[in-house]
């Protein structure tokens, strides 16, 4: 627009001149001025149509450098599983294959976010589970995508954990826990703590004069394993895995028994699990008790049990044996993924 108004201008000039009788030299002068003018914007206007274009061009190369296509046909989720489940409130980590094995940077998608969302590091997917429900997974790169059923359960539920006591003579104990929010079932009934007497022999006896031989509660909320240690076991195999295992970690054989009858079902059922034994420091963090005499030595396990559908490779787990000494606290029980 400026060039256009100074060259109308100096146009007008020109013709006032010639209309006053202004010489020739004059009119010349004027003509080069108008010429020059032209020529400039238009070399200033060329030079940047020019700058321009290379620069996009540069920008365009640039940008296709940094995004190569790795031309993979296939995608594969959590080794061809039709479906994977996540606790709610809680993470779980999936991984993604393809067909030239080489790692990349997938895209995800939840088709519902209020059950679930997903988030791409590397060849691993996190699921976190929001509320109850289910929905699809889509992994992506490029054109090529696959797709997992997500189940999202309730809370995890730590089944039958159960608390046995061994003092050097008769006491009486107040146990609390941590978060009695997290308690689903308890047995005594746990008002606040529990009150109890403990004889020399374990035996315990609430208020009201009845006895029992442990404390028995269940809570959700549980310690997410993610099973990066740990054992597999097959159905034929888990009575000696049990016994050998337990064995180790120090428990008696009458804790061993109640253990393996409750447990050695549920592995007999799944054919094929993938077991971890979350240990007594692990434990302490994830639920602590509060003791108004503190024992001497505590022995915690918690096994989590995850079933597969074929022997899983898995780095082996170290287990601590434990030492029993002066007043002990033995206390077991188990998650089911």
């Amino acid at each position: 627009m400026k060039k256009i108004l100074a060259l109308l201008i100096l146009n007008a000039m020109l013709l006032s001149l010639c209309a006053c009788g202004t010489t020739d030299e004059t009119t010349a002068e004027v003509t080069t001025e108008i010429t020059t003018v032209a020529t400039t914007e238009a070399t200033t206007e060329a030079t940047t149509e020019a700058t321009t274009e290379t620069a996009t061009e540069a920008t365009t190369e640039a940008n296709t450098a940094v995004t190569p296509e790795i031309p993979i046909s296939s995608i594969t989720i959590e080794d061809g599983r039709k479906s994977v489940e996540v606790f709610a409130g809680f993470q779980h980590s999936i991984g993604v294959t393809n067909d030239l094995n080489v790692p990349l940077t997938y895209n995800c998608k939840s088709s519902d976010e209020s059950i679930f969302t997903a988030t791409a590091d590397g060849n691993t997917i996190i699921l976190s589970g929001i509320k109850p429900g289910e929905g699809m997974l889509t992994v992506s790169y490029g054109d090529v995508s696959s797709s997992i059923h997500v189940i999202v359960c309730e809370d995890l539920l730590v089944g039958k954990p159960i608390i046995y006591f061994y003092p050097t003579e008769d006491i009486d104990l107040t146990v609390k826990l941590a978060y009695p929010e997290r308690l689903t079932t308890t047995y005594p009934r746990y008002d606040g703590g529990w009150d109890v007497h403990i004889s020399k022999d374990g035996t315990i006896t609430d208020d009201s004069g009845r006895t029992y031989y442990g404390l028995y509660f269940e809570e959700k909320g549980a310690y997410n394993c993610t099973f990066e240690t740990g054992f597999c076991v097959l159905a034929e195999n888990a009575v000696e895995f049990l016994e050998e295992k337990l064995s180790l970690l120090g428990f008696t054989e009458r804790e061993s028994d109640e253990f393996i009858m409750y447990w050695l079902p549920v592995l007999e059922k799944n054919g094929c699990s993938v077991v971890y034994f979350e240990q007594t420091d692990e434990r302490n963090a994830e639920c602590p008790f509060e003791f108004s005499t503190k024992p001497d030595s505590m022995l915690r396990v918690i096994i989590h049990v995850k079933k597969v559908d074929s022997f899983t490779e898995i780095k082996e787990q170290t287990l601590f044996t434990f030492e029993r000494s002066g007043f002990t606290v033995v206390e077991w029980g188990g998650v089911r993924y």
